[in-house]
């Protein structure tokens, strides 16, 4: 790799540059017949694939029973996304036949939630145990990591789950039925109470692009205003919303901003 050193010498970059004089057919044809024989890759994509897929056979040694996070980094290299890309090559069918059986030959999981699980089980463990009192938050960040958008992936399909997996999550008693309800309303109660600050202080509604209190209220407002014009929102939610004076919105229109008192001061 370009970056690598090897005994205090820059080998990757050197290595890059018989790769560069190679494609500008500037090496000597006795070089190019030295790095052949202790067969050197002139292609730096296949060599560096290569190399990520010895690293994820070293890390499945070292690791059997899990596979990498989408942020993992082994040996200094970010395996987890390498992996990642791989699976999404997959599905846009731009991987090649070659690498989707090498890949297979290893024992490679395809499927993003099924690949994550064991060590997302045990960074759900890791949470539970420093916060005893509650689950992860929507957007609450936890070694590097958000665990809700996994979660909420898993658990919408939880019919499909083994015993084992779900197994996983009874063992640390958590609440299966009422986790994505349970944490949707407390994220929607702490939109709509910024929504009345934000409306006690300016006396209108925010634009769209808005960000206050470190929240894109803007945009939810805007969310809320649509599922009011389609009658998507739980009655309890609509209550409380057309209570402070919010119109529905049709799908294509613009934010009712354009329409506040505050659009005509400002413009």
């Amino acid at each position: 790799m370009a970056s690598e050193i090897f005994e205090k010498v820059k080998i990757g970059k050197w290595c890059e540059r018989q790769r560069i004089l190679h494609g500008k057919h500037e090496l000597e044809p006795r070089r190019q017949k030295a790095l052949r024989a202790i067969g050197f890759e002139f292609n730096s994509a296949v060599n560096e694939w290569d190399h990520f897929l010895q690293l994820l056979n070293d890390y499945r040694e070292e690791y059997p029973n899990q596979w990498p996070n989408t942020k993992e980094v082994y040996n200094g290299l970010e395996l987890g996304n390498w992996s990642l890309l791989q699976r999404r090559y997959y599905k846009q069918g731009t991987l090649t036949k070659r690498r989707i059986e090498r890949l297979e030959e290893v024992g490679f999981i395809w499927d993003d939630a099924e690949a994550y699980w064991s060590p997302t089980i045990k960074l759900l463990h890791e949470f539970r145990k420093d916060n005893p009192d509650r689950w992860p938050g929507p957007t609450e960040l936890y070694r590097g990591y958000v665990l809700h958008p996994w979660l909420k992936s898993v658990l919408k399909k939880k019919a499909s789950l083994t015993k084992a997996q779900l197994k996983d999550f009874t063992d640390m008693d958590f609440p299966i039925d009422n986790y994505i309800h349970d944490t949707e309303r407390v994220t929607w109660f702490s939109a709509y109470k910024d929504l009345q600050a934000y409306k006690k202080q300016t006396g209108s509604f925010p634009a769209p692009e808005e960000i206050f209190n470190g929240h894109h209220l803007g945009q939810w407002t805007q969310k809320q205003q649509r599922k009011l014009f389609v009658n998507a929102l739980p009655l309890e939610y609509k209550k409380l919303i057309t209570a402070l004076g919010l119109k529905p919105l049709k799908p294509d229109a613009k934010s009712s901003y354009i329409h506040s008192p505050r659009f005509a001061r400002e413009n």
